[in-house]
């Protein structure tokens, strides 16, 4: 899904790395954003970057939640993102 809707595709394996990515692109951005098992979007308003997706835990179903705080985000160990094309 990342390869086809997306462009400038990136792959970390560092959370902090991940995150300093989103931080020095630009504003107001939406990227898709693949896990080890799991699959989302990642919004960037201002300072506060987000984490939109189905989430599995306790069947929650879809929440936009702060990245930093996101539980499915945190428990990967890898990431590959790209910039959404429009």
């Amino acid at each position: 899904m990342i390869k086809k809707l997306c462009k400038n595709i990136k792959y970390f394996t560092k959370r902090q790395d991940f995150e300093q990515y989103i931080l020095n692109e630009s504003k107001n951005t939406v990227y898709i954003v693949g896990l080890d098992f799991h699959t989302g979007f990642i919004t960037r308003e201002d300072i506060d970057t987000y984490f939109i997706h189905s989430n599995y835990i306790k069947n929650k179903g879809v929440v936009k939640e702060k990245t930093e705080s996101s539980q499915a985000l945190n428990a990967s160990k890898t990431y590959m993102i790209g910039i959404l094309k429009y």
